[in-house]
């Protein structure tokens, strides 16, 4: 949108605010208005902002730093996190753990200590298409683990990938809206944050599977035909879940296919007698089982937010 540029008195240059915008952000004359400077764009923030903050941590002995210490302060905000060790598999955490963190890396080192910080700043203009694609990656992940357990293979790095950037994705848009570096309404907020928690979930059922094929119990594994509707239940829920997370976001008006939802109706009719199915035969396939059960229904809960 367009905004003439209005001159008031001798020096002062003013531009008024949308008023769209204004009435969803429920501004009121009074209120204080935040203006960062990117060069030559100026952005316009309202609300509360992270300001630019350090935490800093010492772990004694043996020690290994535990994630809630790396992810955590990154979730919240802080723009810079220091890392004291003894123990000198920390760096290989730390090295490991930073890749998952978009916008951070290593910016300091010496002997046991490390410094992480923010390297660069959020983009909210690409926050729906971070979601969009951590939807498309899950769809993916779950097509690639239905390959892999019909014909099984010793390649697992496709895996690590799709694991990698669930997490990378999830952690920064989640980032995003904490340090409100993308402005959404609150209703909004909250929708977004709890289903790209659930969204990371669906990817750690999916790192389960693989996880569990690697052991013994899954030498001898054949894969069994009755995960099919369970896995064509998954995919389905995910396409459906991609059409509603662009129309709560764009507030589009909802479309409903008669045909489309009465067949989603009929397999989650049908969805537990498969599971439960499943679960009698042997444990591998129950195993999978449990975990396509629990990304269904977490899919589902996503869901019952995008009314």
């Amino acid at each position: 949108m367009k905004r003439k540029i209005n001159l008031v008195g001798q020096n002062t240059l003013t531009v008024s605010l949308p008023s769209k915008w204004v009435e969803k952000n429920n501004i009121k004359k009074g209120d204080e208005i935040e203006l960062l400077e990117e060069g030559k764009n100026l952005k316009l923030m309202f609300g509360s902002i992270k300001k630019e903050s350090a935490l800093e941590f010492s772990f004694k002995g043996e020690d290994i730093i535990p994630n809630r210490a790396i992810f955590g302060p990154y979730l919240r905000g802080y723009t810079e996190i220091e890392y004291y060790y003894e123990n000198s598999k920390n760096y290989n955490k730390l090295l490991s753990s930073v890749k998952k963190m978009i916008g951070f890396d290593i910016v300091e080192q010496g002997k046991n200590r490390v410094k992480l910080a923010a390297i660069t700043t959020g983009n909210d203009t690409n926050f729906l298409k971070l979601v969009n694609r951590l939807c498309f990656i899950l769809k993916t992940y779950a097509e690639t683990v239905k390959s892999f357990l019909e014909k099984p293979d010793n390649k697992y790095s496709v895996f690590l990938d799709f694991e990698l950037e669930c997490d990378r994705i999830s952690l920064y848009c989640r980032r995003l809206i904490n340090t409100r570096e993308i402005i959404l309404d609150n209703n909004s907020d909250t929708v977004f944050y709890n289903a790209l928690s659930l969204f990371e979930q669906i990817g750690d059922d999916l790192d389960d599977i693989i996880d569990y094929f690697k052991t013994d119990s899954f030498k001898k594994y054949r894969y069994n035909n009755l995960l099919a509707p369970l896995f064509d239940l998954l995919n389905k829920s995910l396409d459906e879940l991609f059409v509603k997370i662009n129309d709560y976001a764009t507030k589009k008006e909802k479309i409903v296919d008669p045909k489309k939802y009465k067949e989603l109706a009929s397999l989650r009719n049908d969805f537990k007698k498969k599971y439960f199915e499943t679960i009698k035969t042997d444990a591998a396939t129950a195993v999978i089982a449990v975990h396509l059960f629990s990304s269904i229904n977490k899919i589902k809960q996503i869901s019952e937010e995008l009314f």
